[in-house]
Formats: C-alpha cells, sequence, structure tokens
C-alpha cells in the first residue's frame, strides 16, 4: 500500500494569549504526500496563525522534501512575527532532524502540552532548539570530557546505550 499522511487541526486558546493551533500528523511525510503537508502549512501561514505546534507523535518518517518544508515554513511564520514547532518527535526522527541542523532553526519540544507551554510562558529563556539540541549538546560534552580524559570509549558507549530520548544509535560493536 502507498504510504499516507492523515493531518487534523486542534485550536487551543488561552483569553489572555494568541491561540495555539496544533496540527497532527500520522504516517509519512515523503515525495507522495508533502503536498497536502505544505497545503496546510501555506493555509495556515495565509491565514495569519502565528502560533503553530507541529504533532509529530504520529509520524514514522520524513524525508528530505518534508524537512525542506519544515524549514521553509519555519522562517515564513518568523517572517510574520510566529513561530513553528515540533513535538512529540520520535527519538529516531529527532536524531536525524539534529544531525542536519533542524533544531538549531525549529525548537523541538517532548508533547504537544510542552508545546503550548512554550507559546504560553513569558520570556522564554535559552537556546533554541529544545530539549532535542540541549540534551545531545550536554551528552556530547560529557562524552568528550571523558574521551580527553583518557576514559576508553566502550565504557563511554556502555553508559550511553539504553538511554531513551535524543542520542547517538550504537550498533552491536560500538
Amino acid at each position: 500500500p502507498m504510504p499516507k499522511l492523515t493531518l487534523a487541526l486542534k485550536r487551543t486558546s488561552k483569553p489572555e494569549a494568541e491561540p495555539v493551533r496544533v496540527l497532527f500528523l500520522s504516517g509519512y511525510v515523503d515525495a507522495s504526500t508533502y503536498g497536502g503537508f505544505e497545503k496546510a502549512l501555506g493555509v495556515l501561514h495565509a491565514n495569519r496563525v502565528l502560533r503553530l505546534v507541529l504533532d509529530f507523535s504520529g509520524v514514522e518518517y520524513i524525508n528530505s522534501t518534508g524537512i525542506a518544508t519544515i524549514i521553509r515554513y519555519a522562517q515564513e511564520f518568523r517572517e510574520a512575527g510566529g513561530e513553528l514547532l515540533l513535538a512529540g518527535v520520535s527519538r529516531e526522527i529527532g536524531v536525524t532532524l539534529h544531525l542536519l541542523g533542524l533544531t538549531q532553526i525549529v525548537p523541538i519540544v517532548r508533547d504537544v502540552r510542552a508545546g503550548v507551554r512554550y507559546f504560553v510562558k513569558a520570556g522564554r529563556e535559552g537556546k533554541s532548539g529544545g530539549f532535542f539540541a540541549e540534551e545531545t549538546e550536554g551528552f556530547c560534552r560529557l562524552a568528550s570530557l571523558a574521551l580527553r580524559s583518557g576514559v576508553p570509549a566502550q565504557p563511554v558507549i556502555t553508559q550511553l546505550k539504553g538511554i531513551r530520548g535524543p542520542m547517538p544509535s550504537f550498533g552491536k560493536n560500538g
């Protein structure tokens, strides 16, 4: 069967704030489905949505076309005075997005609730990029320090194996 993508939109609102829209995605974002994804983002942007959470908890796969679409609309939302972010990204997709540098452009948060809080919380501090960028940077700094201090690589890898969240995946041989 052909991969498919399902989209659903929800509005969350706080009376004192600009509403946050959540676009739920499920399935594959690839060459055969990105048209619907791009159209949905275009409609939201044209309707002056300023705060958009893309719920990726149901996304099984995204290719470079989908990633390029996210980058393009992240820039367009920012130019309009808004922002979009990703929520609920799987570990596999999150690591790929981080390695490609997307976490420096688009914040990624744990889930939709965190995404709504991200927009509602006044005076956000810290780096853009959300928890994938921050935790991955922390892992990398500690691993680098250990290796530069003479700790063999295998114990470092053993300690990192099994940690849930954004981290390098190690195979059977390290």
